[in-house]
This record gives structure tokens, C-alpha cells and sequence, in this order.
């Protein structure tokens, strides 16, 4: 996957919680490399071929990688706690 890298003040790096599964992260200690493309050309190529946009869905079976899924969805559904389940649920499976 190839990302917009924004330098922050950490010695981490963060991506948004929806793009985990094809990182197979799960914020649980695993360790991850950093790969940064040095020619004009490599970057263009990451950008075409492994950009999020290209990889929205698998070539195994075509389902969807990225999306809300885990923690980020339940801590959604608390934060609208207050509301009548259907628009909980809407909210939950609207992009």
C-alpha cells in the first residue's frame, strides 16, 4: 500500500484505522517498515499501482479490504448511543 506520508513529531507513524486490514495490523506491538520510493518514476508507480484508491478490494474474491471495521465501529456506535437504533445504523453503513 502506498500512503501520503505527513512527518509528525513521534517516532511512529499512524494511518487511519479503516485501512488496517490490508496492513494486517491490529495494534497489538506488531512491527512495520517504512519503504520510500527515491525516484520520480517509483513514486509514480507506487501511486498508480498500490495507491488505497487501487486497492479497495481484493483480486482474490473481489470483497472490500478497506472500510470500517472492529474498535472503530464500535466506538462509533457509542458516540451516537443516544440515538434510535435504525439511525445508528444508518449512520454505521453510510460513506
Amino acid at each position: 500500500m502506498a500512503l501520503f506520508a505527513r512527518v509528525m513529531p513521534h517516532r511512529t507513524f499512524r494511518f487511519n484505522e479503516c485501512i488496517c486490514s490490508p496492513f494486517n495490523a491490529d495494534f497489538d506491538g506488531d512491527e512495520m517498515n517504512l519503504h520510500l520510493p527515491q525516484t520520480e518514476e517509483a513514486k509514480a508507480e507506487a501511486l498508480i499501482l498500490m495507491g488505497t484508491k487501487s486497492n479497495l478490494v481484493t483480486p482474490r474474491n473481489g470483497e472490500m479490504i478497506i472500510g470500517a471495521t472492529q474498535d472503530f465501529l464500535t466506538g462509533m456506535m457509542n458516540k451516537i448511543r443516544g440515538n434510535r437504533k435504525t439511525e445508528r445504523l444508518q449512520v454505521a453503513l453510510s460513506n
